[in-house]
């Protein structure tokens, strides 16, 4: 059977999604704010530490020494993943509306400008993007001060009206945004990664074309 382009489009490339996510790393770096990089270094740093020790000791202990070692290096790596990972949110950090065609219609109906975020889980990219620059609360501020109604779609599973509408919306592969005026135009449409003030400067302009 052959594949149509759409097909091959939303299908999970883990090979390319790894090699993608490896050449972007200080790509993905530079998106992360000053705030947040301190305690991302210091994980990395307590890590590096526990590991240099997990390992003379693994090499010059006997059996029960090796296991307890590699059971203490795996709870410290997994502790820094959770502590290093911005994956809690607060009270001044986005909060997405889960999209459906009913929200959609009453947005456009109340004249609201809108953010459309496409998403899926096997799109790196766009959990870099949810886990730095949408969280970044320069983002949720402008949001508000915009009365903008921001709504992620999630992609993960095929959908062809979710389909539909992210070709509508111009968007041909992952990750894809769009920031809607209150009269429907489109401000500006984000493809692969992008920082802060990009998007923070497209919603800010659907706040000085209102009325």
């Amino acid at each position: 059977m052959i594949e149509s382009a759409k097909e091959r489009r939303r299908q999970p490339r883990w090979d390319v999604a790894f090699r993608t996510a490896i050449e972007n790393r200080f790509e993905i770096w530079g998106h992360v704010s000053a705030r947040k990089r301190w305690p991302i270094i210091g994980s990395m740093v307590a890590l590096a530490l526990v590991l240099v020790w997990g390992l003379r000791r693994f090499v010059q202990g006997n059996g029960a020494v090796r296991v307890i070692t590699a059971t203490a290096a795996g709870l410290a790596l997994a502790v820094t993943v959770v502590f290093a990972s911005p994956l809690g949110s607060s009270e001044d950090e986005l909060v997405w509306q889960p999209y459906s065609a009913e929200l959609l219609a009453e947005t456009k109906t109340r004249g609201t400008p809108y953010l459309l975020e496409f998403t899926a889980d096997w799109c790196i990219n766009c959990k870099v993007l949810e886990r730095t620059v949408y969280k970044e609360p320069a983002v949720a501020e402008a949001v508000e001060r915009a009365g903008m109604v921001p709504i992620q779609v999630d992609v993960t599973a095929s959908d062809p009206e979710k389909d539909a509408l992210l070709t509508a919306t111009g968007g041909q592969a992952l990750p894809f945004a769009a920031v809607f005026a209150g009269d429907g135009a489109v401000v500006a449409r984000f493809t692969g990664l992008f920082d802060t003030d990009s998007l923070v400067e497209a919603i800010n302009r659907t706040e000085n074309s209102q009325p």
